[in-house]
């Protein structure tokens, strides 16, 4: 009930945000109105030969009366069978879930849910915990990934006889499924990662390491990052294969070692192999790997869930700036040091973050849950061709959804001073930008220097990686994985969202022509703190769902013909 009253709350407050900055809005759209009938009139005084196409130009009163119908023409259409949207309607909806229920392996999978649950289990308490490789005083014991291969090997038999095997840079695994027609179909690539982050065990309720299965949930590290989809997978397939089903496309799954850690001897070394294995020349089709969830309350205003297919993933730049001036004694102090230096262009940075911009994905995202809104904020969202710029302002007026339009700027660390009385010669400080794919690494730093303009500040790039290509959301394997969100969580909006943190999928950009970012597992906002979070845990019923939508998806992504020998579609611009 409080959720609930929670939510009413938020969604009045989003309709009253919205109405409050819509009137300056349109004021300022109906002014610019006014302002070229005023020069029309002028030039018509004038008999200026510009009066021929400026005597077109609505006045004020005309201007809100077809900007108004036209909007509100569209507000009333969205959602109908005339104009439905980017989701399908809730009929239909109803249709595939009841569809899906029926469905034997669907059945069957729902009623050994307790043993796919203690074979999660099992593979929660192999402690495959990654630490930075430069950390000297934790390292990885790969022993315990060797357990936890062992331990795939034992549980799913019919996946190690069936599927060839091939261990890449000792820890890490790819599985190829030969497809009856590969010489005609081009494969697919599906992908998770075995390790998982430390977890300190007197912070936890339970033993982070134990997989105890309490209360209808499965307990420990890796339970939702990301060891339910390793497992998964091997689910599926098992299933699969038991079934006597027998995949026309090659599909091939891959399984990292050190994701947690960058994926350098990894994911980097598995991409290696699909390289010398020909897949720059012919990639796959597209690449599944781990991305957001099926989210309720995640967006004010919208009703019902959101499941947010990650269709690109923001890049990162840590930069380091520092300032150089001549030490002193506090007695007597310069004008300016160097850490008040530092420290107003670090304030600059913090105040002045890089505008956002609702172009590309943010508008693409808005565009397909538009449907799911209700009153002012549906009128708003069914009209960004009309309202995009003041959604973005909304959007990048909390810290929450700004990162949803724009590169958002961190400052992280500070280094200065080692006396009390002594003013230092240097100060040191890093800022993280985690850069939008609507922006470029050389406009973030360019920007960077532009806010701060003070040449006794230097910058230097410590790290870089650009944002990933944008995925089409209008591909085959997007839409496969639309109508199985709809088919499993029926009353759930969906939409191609961007990825926030960095994952593997990274090193697959040159094997893969489209990349999906995906986590089927139904969680509320709050359960997503849960994600490297203490106490992680995953319900056995949405483990289960996990295994039912893999399935599910691997089944009809194999009913889609795909020729080997059409042109790559490369990611959208």
């Amino acid at each position: 009930m409080c959720n609930k009253h929670e939510e009413f709350k938020n969604s009045k407050k989003a309709e009253k945000g919205l109405l409050r900055s819509l009137v300056p809005y349109l004021l300022k759209l109906g002014l610019g109105a006014g302002l070229l009938k005023a020069a029309l009139n002028y030039f018509r005084a004038n008999r200026s030969l510009l009066y021929r196409w400026l005597r077109w130009v609505p006045n004020f009163n005309s201007f809100l009366a077809y900007t108004f119908g036209a909007s509100i023409l569209k507000f009333a259409l969205t959602g109908t069978k005339y104009l439905p949207g980017e989701q399908l309607l809730p009929k239909s909806r109803q249709g595939l879930a009841a569809a899906l229920a029926s469905k034997p392996f669907a059945r069957r999978l729902l009623q050994r849910k307790e043993e796919l649950a203690h074979r999660l289990s099992g593979a929660i308490r192999f402690k495959t915990v990654s630490y930075d490789y430069e950390d000297t005083e934790n390292k990885a014991d790969y022993r315990e990934m060797q357990k936890l291969h062992a331990y795939l090997q034992a549980q799913f038999p019919l996946v190690h006889s069936t599927l060839q095997r091939h261990v890449i840079n000792t820890h890490s695994l790819v599985y190829h499924w030969e497809g009856s027609d590969s010489e005609n179909q081009r494969p697919y690539l599906l992908y998770a990662h075995m390790d998982v982050v430390p977890a300190i065990q007197e912070e936890w309720s339970e033993d982070p390491f134990s997989g105890s299965i309490k209360d209808g949930y499965i307990f420990g590290r890796g339970t939702i990052d990301l060891k339910h989809m390793v497992v998964g997978y091997m689910e599926a397939l098992e299933d699969l294969i038991q079934s006597g089903f027998r995949p026309k496309r090659s599909i091939y799954l891959a399984l990292g070692h050190d994701e947690e850690v960058g994926g350098r001897h990894g994911a980097a070394a598995i991409a290696d192999w699909f390289l010398d294995q020909g897949m720059s020349e012919e990639p796959f089709e597209f690449m599944w790997d781990e991305g957001l969830f099926v989210i309720d309350n995640i967006v004010p205003g919208h009703d019902g869930p959101v499941a947010l297919i990650c269709a690109s993933e923001k890049g990162s730049m840590t930069l380091k700036l520092s300032v150089t001036t001549e030490p002193g004694h506090s007695s007597v102090p310069p004008k300016e040091g160097s850490i008040g230096i530092l420290a107003s262009a670090m304030s600059k940075l913090e105040k002045h973050p890089m505008p956002g911009s609702m172009s590309g994905v943010a508008e693409d995202f808005f565009g397909h849950i538009a449907t799911g809104f209700g009153g002012p904020m549906r009128f708003v969202m069914s009209n960004l061709w009309l309202f995009s710029g003041l959604v973005c302002r909304i959007l990048e007026g909390k810290h929450q959804t700004a990162t949803m339009v724009r590169t958002t700027t961190a400052l992280t660390t500070f280094h200065s001073g080692y006396k009390a009385n002594v003013c230092p010669a240097e100060a040191v400080g890093i800022v993280n930008h985690r850069v939008h794919p609507n922006d470029t690494l050389d406009e973030v730093l360019k920007y960077d220097k532009k806010i701060v303009d003070d040449s006794r500040v230097k910058f230097e790039v410590i790290s870089s990686l650009p944002p990933s290509p944008v995925s089409s959301s209008t591909h085959p394997a997007y839409k496969t994985l639309q109508h199985c969100v709809h088919s499993q969580y029926p009353t759930a909006s969906v939409g191609p969202s961007v990825f926030v943190a960095n994952s593997d999928s990274k090193h697959f950009w040159d094997v893969a022509d489209q990349i999906y970012r995906f986590n089927p597992i139904r969680l509320t906002n709050t359960e997503t703190k849960l994600f490297h979070g203490i106490d992680e845990k995953i319900s056995v019923d949405n483990y289960v769902r996990t295994v039912v939508f893999i399935r599910h998806f691997i089944e009809m992504t194999d009913a889609r013909f795909c020729m080997r020998t059409e042109p790559p579609s490369k990611y959208n611009e």
